[in-house]
């Protein structure tokens, strides 16, 4: 299958540019109260995207699958730091709230902002059942705000490390990162959204805010890109830091969100499955990208000029 030739820095300007408008849509959706089951199986999906980019992108080009790479402690180490550095950025900026009460209608099976607003029929949901002498004070939207801006940073790096390390698949470079960061940035977009509500900020200020917000990521993608210079090295260690990030986004956030619900047990499984059959198929097709850019290069070297 023939590859389009672009460069980086063009496939990652024309990818920021869906991360952004995807961003902005979560914006526009936090201002209106969503169904809660067809949320629940967006994030079941999202999920498993999310560990199956892990496991079939991220880790293989960090430890050198398609070329290059980061020898294989060093890639483990620098995965754990991805999750842990998230992990402590959400534990003392916890940015992806479990809020409760005046943003949400969960008695009508119906979420009023983000992901993570309706906790009937869970089992046990430790983010939000504290009682009052326990619970830590509620999140304003400067400190999601801060928490997300470090997040999508974060994302950032991983898509830029993901379309330098792919690009040999021309348009297709860093497609599954980006599909992560498409489906994920929304919600991110939702919560801020709905924190802004209930602070009662002014709309026009409010909407300066998201836009901010929403060009997070791509300013960190090409600050990562114009420091970095297509070092292997460096890109194959962020690949393996920004697997640990999304492996905690599933881990810490997504899954124990899925797990919790008691209803709609096997749609929310196969949901994601679905995730996962979904990145794999991605890496499926990114592979023979690669296959035929190498057989292309082979080709080539092979003439004599």
């Amino acid at each position: 299958m023939p590859t389009l030739a672009a460069a980086p820095s063009t496939v990652l300007a024309a990818e920021s540019a869906l991360v952004v408008a995807a961003s902005l849509i979560g914006a526009w959706v936090g201002t209106r109260r969503l169904a809660h089951t067809p949320l629940q199986l967006v994030l079941s999906a999202v999920s498993g995207m999310i560990l199956g980019i892990v496991f079939f992108h991220l880790l293989p080009h960090a430890l050198g699958t398609h070329g290059g790479g980061a020898a294989p402690m060093d890639v483990m180490v620098w995965a754990l730091v991805g999750f842990m550095a998230l992990f402590v950025l959400e534990r003392f900026a916890p940015f992806h709230a479990h809020e409760h009460g005046a943003s949400a209608d969960c008695g009508s099976g119906h979420c009023g902002h983000a992901a993570h607003t309706c906790d009937h029929e869970h089992d046990h949901a430790p983010h939000a059942h504290a009682d009052s002498h326990t619970r830590a004070p509620r999140l304003g939207w400067m400190g999601a705000l801060l928490g997300l801006t470090v997040h999508s940073l974060m994302e950032g790096v991983a898509l830029a490390a993901s379309v330098q390390a792919e690009s040999s698949a021309g348009w297709l470079a860093g497609l599954g990162t980006l599909l992560v960061i498409v489906a994920h940035k929304p919600f991110d977009a939702m919560t801020l959204a709905a924190l802004l509500r209930q602070d009662r900020v002014d709309a026009r200020k409010a909407v300066a805010i998201q836009v901010l917000f929403a060009l997070v990521m791509p300013l960190g993608a090409f600050l990562f890109m114009a420091g970095v210079r297509h070092d292997p090295q460096v890109i194959a260690l962020a690949l393996a830091f920004s697997a640990g990030v999304f492996l905690c986004i599933a881990c810490s956030d997504l899954l124990p969100e899925v797990q919790f619900h008691r209803h709609d047990r096997l749609k929310l499984t196969t949901a994601l499955l679905g995730g996962i059959l979904l990145a794999w198929g991605m890496s499926r097709l990114e592979a023979s990208m690669h296959g035929h850019a190498d057989h292309d290069h082979g080709s080539h070297l092979g003439h004599d000029h």
